[in-house]
């Protein structure tokens, strides 16, 4: 839709490269009857020479390229102007039918070879615009790819090296940009953050509010180790620029936030209605459930649940829901029971192969059907543990005793934010 409009409102600025004056008047008739509503600026070259100059004084969106100039010829005359202009879309006009001279020009990054004498207003119109369609689209998905790959530079490289600790994560993108996030940090206290968020909804906007999340959360923790002070100051800040924006914002994010001392292997950990798991050594496995509402949808506060005490053979996992949510080719959804036991299964590898099995499996239960969301975790394995002067362990099970608000989705939340939000007195 956007294209579209872009193409109907915006004149096209066409340079109609031709040596031949019946041919160049041609030409302007036929473009003169804008059909089907193409509106153009026609800029007029009949050497190559007069091409470069009028490159480089005005805007140019199309070359309709007579291959034969008196001052350049044949295939030559194509390369040269590619090489001037590698990014300006480009259609052959021949005065007659040379199929190899075609299958040339194509390879030779031509967008069409039409034959003069076989156009009319409507056929030369419709050129006009699927060319300048198809170039703008491909424009758009090379600036999306890009932005992409620039954002795929920001997720850590590598996991932290931890003595004892084992620490991996990992993110699939369901579609250019990804509105998942997941990051290691070095908090003030010496404690390694492990974070997650999912951004509701997808593509470019989810990506780009969660690289805006990033950002705010790294200049937080340079001075604070305070999670739950850091989730809230966020959770400020998201309402703040919502409440900024001329047409709002309707974005929330879940956001899960750890803190794992390397010495002590004791875990502390925030929730903004994003859930984790503690795998334990004895074969058991607990959920750590949400401390608060998703960030951006509401000024309440969030808590930090109280300290646990982790051993050695215990794992970490905080996955999105995206994981558990991937459907199979009959509807069925993966799961956190098929989840859970299979990150079990796998508990004693390293935790980048915990990943790897987790995402390769949730790729065949899915088999040819698309991936619907974007799917993140983070795992943590406790190899061992050495218990410092100042730990103060306490059982799993008393922790999770704290948690005040269960486990949320963000499918789950985006029906129900409404009823969440505020209203105005």
């Amino acid at each position: 839709m956007g294209c579209d409009r872009m193409i109907e409102t915006t004149p096209v600025h066409i340079l109609l490269v031709e040596d031949q004056p019946d041919d160049r008047e041609f030409l302007r008739k036929l473009l003169a009857w804008k059909a089907g509503q193409t509106e153009h600026v026609l800029h007029v070259a009949s050497r190559f020479a007069e091409v470069q100059t009028r490159l480089m004084s005005v805007r140019v969106d199309l070359v309709l390229l007579n291959l034969d100039l008196a001052d350049s010829c044949g295939l030559d005359t194509l390369q040269r102007l590619r090489a001037e202009a590698p990014s300006i879309p480009v259609v052959v006009l021949a005065g007659e039918a040379d199929q190899e001279l075609a299958l040339q020009a194509m390879r030779s990054g031509a967008q069409d070879y039409v034959l003069k004498d076989r156009l009319n207003p409507e056929a030369l119109a419709r050129i006009v615009r699927s060319t300048i369609e198809r170039h703008r689209r491909a424009d758009l998905e090379r600036e999306l790819h890009d932005a992409e790959a620039v954002q795929s530079r920001l997720f850590p490289a590598v996991p932290p090296v931890v003595a004892g600790i084992d620490i991996s994560g990992a993110t699939q993108s369901a579609g250019i940009g990804c509105g998942d996030y997941f990051d290691y940090l070095r908090l003030p206290t010496g404690e390694i953050g492990l974070v997650i968020g999912d951004v509701s909804g997808h593509g470019m906007a989810a990506a780009l509010r969660m690289v805006e999340v990033r950002a705010y959360l790294r200049s937080l923790v340079q001075k604070d180790a305070d999670l739950a002070r850091i989730l809230n100051e966020l959770n400020r800040y998201l309402l703040h620029e919502s409440a900024n924006t001329e047409t709002g914002c309707n974005q929330f994010i879940t956001f899960f936030f750890a803190a794992l001392n390397p010495e002590t292997c004791q875990l502390r950990y925030a929730s903004a209605g994003h859930a984790g798991y503690l795998l334990l050594a004895n074969g058991n496995s607990m959920k750590l459930g949400s401390t608060g509402l998703p960030l951006g949808i509401a000024e309440l506060e969030i808590e930090e649940a109280t300290p646990i005490q982790l051993s050695s053979g215990d794992v970490l996992f905080i996955p999105t829901d995206g994981i558990e949510e991937s459907l199979g080719l009959f509807g069925e959804q993966f799961g956190k029971k098929r989840m859970l036991e299979l990150v079990d299964s796998v508990r004693t590898d390293p935790a980048a192969e915990v990943l790897k099995q987790l995402f390769s499996f949730v790729g065949a239960f899915a088999g040819s059907k698309h991936q619907r969301d974007d799917i993140t975790a983070v795992v943590a394995r406790i190899r061992s543990v050495v218990t410092g002067p100042n730990a103060s362990p306490s059982s799993p099970q008393q922790s999770l005793d704290t948690v005040t608000t269960s486990e949320t989705n963000v499918g789950e939340i985006e029906n129900a934010v409404p009823s969440l939000l505020p209203t105005s007195a």
